[in-house]
């Protein structure tokens, strides 16, 4: 009687101590997490972007360089990238002769 009364004390306590521990793994997996993340508005359109655009073209990429730039704030997790475009074909508006394009990517 006492080795039942020791042995079902152990599966009890060996129990509860899996249960906790599924219980912390649940709450590990599914917690809330910081997400790196930033507001962009609805999209405008092809129609709409052409219309407004002074030049349109068909282009390579020559070269592309991190860069810094005061105009562009800091984001945690982002760059600023200089890229170097080569005109293949024109579709809208007048080429330059060589374009420098900034944008701040992940």
């Amino acid at each position: 009687m006492m080795v039942e009364s020791i042995i079902s004390s152990n599966m009890k306590r060996d129990s509860l101590l899996r249960c906790l521990l599924c219980q912390f793994a649940l709450l590990a997996l599914f917690a809330p997490l910081p997400v790196r993340a930033y507001a962009v508005g609805p999209p405008i359109g092809l129609g709409k972007l052409e219309a407004e655009a002074d030049f349109v073209c068909k282009a390579r990429v020559v070269s592309s360089a991190v860069f810094t730039n005061a105009w562009f704030k800091k984001i945690s997790g982002f760059q600023v990238e200089a890229t170097t475009l080569k005109v293949i074909s024109v579709l809208k508006g007048d080429p330059p002769r060589k374009r420098l394009f900034s944008s701040i990517i992940l």
